[in-house]
């Protein structure tokens, strides 16, 4: 039995945490952070032209809708993502974003050439087309997730842009009384504080 399998992505994201408090200063007691799984989404009703930010400093934390709170991470919450999902659907316009199903596997022409973008501090975090976080091909593939093959790391305390920007021209042909809502998962590790 290979004892680090559970604990490979644990060490690995501390061992990147550490290293990023050496080349940045970064004033963070280790001692205190505890490194958990956890999941930072966005379920929203968005717009389907333009640069559509899904995050705002007024942004509420709201069980179902996000755990962000406003468009930044609050002190020592550090979040190391280590995979990103995209979900979307076209449903009621007054529906709750926390209630429809979203689909994971497909998503409309008018979003495969949309680019997903993370920026903080003028920096691009991750940047990806959605058609290529999406299982393209519409079968199950036991995941929604698309693993990232560098780590996107979110600092606390500093603002938090996440957008999906469109193709220009791009028309989604909505029908009237219908919305467009999106579903934008990261997976990895947070840093929550020790008792």
């Amino acid at each position: 039995m290979n004892f680090l399998a559970n604990q490979e992505m644990y060490l690995r994201t501390t061992e990147f945490l550490k290293d990023q408090i050496k080349k940045k200063g970064y004033n963070w007691n280790t001692g205190k952070m505890k490194p958990m799984d956890a999941e930072l989404y966005v379920n929203a009703k968005v717009g389907t032209s333009g640069s559509v930010n899904l995050l705002t400093g007024s942004t509420q934390e709201v069980r179902g809708i996000t755990n962000f709170n406003g468009n930044k991470l609050v002190k020592e919450r550090v979040y190391v993502a280590n995979g990103v999902a995209f979900g979307s659907v076209v449903a009621d316009a007054g529906a709750n974003a926390a209630s429809v199903a979203y689909n994971f596997n497909t998503a409309p022409d008018y979003l495969r050439f949309a680019n997903l973008v993370l920026k903080q501090k003028d920096e691009v975090v991750m940047k990806l087309p959605i058609g290529s976080i999406i299982n393209a091909t519409g079968r199950s593939n036991d995941t929604v997730y698309r693993d990232l093959q560098a780590f996107a790391f979110i600092e606390d305390e500093s603002l938090i842009t996440y957008d999906i920007e469109y193709p220009e021209g791009v028309e989604a042909n909505i029908p009237d009384g219908q919305a467009l809502f999106v579903s934008a998962k990261l997976r990895g590790l947070e840093t929550f504080l020790k008792r």
